[in-house]
């Protein structure tokens, strides 16, 4: 058998504590391990350009956020009425913090 549970266990004594995030006055504590489904999300923000369609890039952004924080967590974080600049700030510290970080951001705008 394939303990996966074991396996997980193993890694988070290995990393350490969760990663944090603050907005305003609340602190959110992240995963240990970057859940799969936000990778494919950053996967999907990586081939947008400025053509994309602002909807489709809107839901992808908010499918990563859901899927980081989870459904409560998720409703805090909109309570604390975050910018697109702090999702952006989200985005890169999130791809940094676990590693993912290519140094430019595959949802960057061009100005």
């Amino acid at each position: 058998m394939i303990d996966l549970n074991k396996a997980r266990a193993a890694r988070r004594e290995a990393e350490g504590e969760a990663p944090q995030v603050q907005l305003g006055e609340k602190v959110f504590e992240l995963p240990v391990e970057l859940p799969f489904e936000c990778v494919e999300y950053v996967t999907r923000m990586a081939k947008f350009t400025e053509d994309s369609d602002p909807q489709e890039v809107n839901a992808v952004t908010e499918g990563f956020v859901k899927a980081l924080f989870g459904t409560v967590d998720y409703a805090l974080f909109l309570g604390e009425r975050p910018t697109t600049a702090d999702i952006q700030a989200l985005l890169m510290g999130v791809l940094e913090e676990y590693g993912l970080s290519s140094g430019e951001s595959p949802a960057s705008e061009s100005s």
